[in-house]
């Protein structure tokens, strides 16, 4: 269905949403496990959005390549593209901000463990604040997930069993 939406948006010169539908299909992609796919979704809706004016939708781009770029563990890309991510969601006050703080954040824990820790905690922060259920609990998730690969148990531990209530209270 993206790919004839996407399809029909470029026939219609539609080009912020063809690269949002892109941006889509990337994710989507990537969690089916169809890398390739992923990885060429992502680029062509970064190349299709950087020739338009700065947007939510270039953001969205960029958190796609980042979250990427983190499940790959090619962190230091990953930071890359959230940074760049965060600097357009904050100008349009994007509440995605939220999911980027998030992925960058896990890329940033095995680079920078403070550094990180501050992303997650804003992630966690502009979730609550936005009321964003789905956010909070895959930031609490990441969280726990990425302390148990720093072997930091007793703090994954805490995070978990937070996120799980809170999922658990949430449905």
């Amino acid at each position: 269905v993206l790919k004839k939406a996407i399809e029909l948006r470029h026939t219609l010169g539609d080009h912020l949403k063809e690269g949002e539908n892109y941006e889509n299909l990337a994710v989507i992609s990537y969690l089916l496990g169809r890398k390739a796919e992923s990885e060429q979704a992502s680029r062509s809706a970064i190349a299709i959005l950087e020739a338009l004016p700065s947007s939510v939708e270039l953001a969205g781009a960029y958190k796609s390549q980042c979250f990427i770029r983190m499940q790959n563990r090619d962190c230091a890309e990953a930071v890359i593209w959230g940074e760049k991510a965060i600097r357009l969601a904050e100008r349009f006050g994007d509440t995605e901000l939220a999911r980027v703080c998030n992925y960058a954040g896990c890329a940033m824990l095995i680079l920078d463990y403070e550094r990180g820790r501050a992303l997650m905690e804003r992630s966690l922060k502009i979730g609550r604040e936005a009321n964003l259920p789905f956010t909070i609990a895959g930031t609490l998730a990441n969280f726990a997930w990425i302390l148990v690969e720093l072997y930091r148990f007793e703090e994954a531990e805490r995070y978990l069993i937070e996120g799980i209530a809170y999922a658990t209270e949430h449905e």
